[in-house]
């Protein structure tokens, strides 16, 4: 758009008026601005705008643009037994980081495989984690030293870890019916002393990093041989001995479960037996059957 210019003198000195113009002491003494751009580009933070710069060093900002929002990508970390869980997000423009969404650990978790008909859990005989659980320990028990004829009495079974002062997470009867005495976010008091692979973070504290399972069965007479005679044995009722089709089919279920919900890997570097962590101890026994544990078609 073109505007009405004229020229007036001042004295000596001859000035333009309307328009714009600036001085610029080179060769004109005034000219009209003549303006640069720069784009600045909006940021997740911050808007955008445009800087209009002349030569003489005028210049302003304008064309406003609007900030753009963060596009996140979430990584949601699951609370564990000792750690909080929450979402971290990282935007995909500019890097920005921020975590939020926190959730506290686990409280009272219990197999959804176990009885809710149960009896009162050993609250005495656990403590709280300090570490994550990374193995399964197999353990047999029965209460045949005290009662040959009736040796998988619950009742009486509870009363032997009473008096010794000793828990476990899982125990589990002739029928394959599971019972929780100490929920998994606890610690019990079922490994003793004893070492595996010979790691010191293991040696002696296994209760730390292990979930206990008792499974109510005798072993065979080497295995018993120090809590039976040979004779008390061979009076034994033979049907006492050994596993149940239904403990192996509920105890795979089980592992199964705890592996899966605790990122346990289910193989025998990682399910293992009280004997192999303490030697002195010969429970699950030579009678028990790994391979219908483990193998996936058993």
């Amino acid at each position: 758009m073109k505007k009405n210019l004229k020229w007036i003198a001042i004295g000596s000195l001859v000035v333009l008026i309307g328009g714009s113009f600036c001085f610029q002491p080179v060769r004109d003494f005034f000219h009209r601005h003549a303006y640069t751009e720069a784009l600045t580009a909006p940021t997740c933070t911050e808007g955008g705008y445009t800087t209009f710069t002349c030569q003489c060093g005028d210049s302003y900002t304008g064309n406003y643009v609007p900030m753009a929002k963060h596009d996140f990508q979430d990584t949601v970390t699951a609370a564990t037994y000792i750690t909080q869980g929450y979402t971290h997000h990282i935007c995909r423009v500019c890097g920005h980081e921020q975590t939020d969404s926190y959730t506290q650990p686990p409280k009272d978790v219990v197999s959804s495989l176990a009885s809710k008909d149960y009896l009162e859990p050993f609250s005495e005989f656990s403590r709280a984690r300090k570490a994550n659980p990374e193995f399964v320990m197999i353990h047999f028990s029965s209460a045949v030293v005290l009662k040959p004829t009736d040796p998988y009495n619950m009742k009486r079974n509870r009363k032997i870890f009473e008096s010794y002062g000793v828990s476990t997470h899982y125990i589990m009867d002739r029928e394959g019916v599971v019972r929780c005495y100490v929920p998994e976010d606890l610690v019990a008091y079922h490994a003793g002393y004893g070492t595996w692979n010979n790691d010191p973070k293991y040696t002696n504290h296994l209760n730390e990093y292990a979930i206990g399972i008792e499974v109510l069965a005798i072993g065979s007479q080497k295995d018993m041989k120090q809590y039976l005679t040979p004779t008390q044995y061979r009076n034994l009722d033979k049907s006492f001995i050994g596993y149940t089709d239904a403990q192996y089919e509920a105890l795979k279920l089980l592992v199964k479960d705890i592996c899966e919900r605790n990122n346990i890997p289910m193989d025998r570097e990682h399910i293992i037996g009280h004997q192999e962590y303490s030697p002195n101890k010969a429970d699950p026994g030579e009678l028990f059957d790994w391979d219908r544990l483990l193998s996936p078609t058993a």
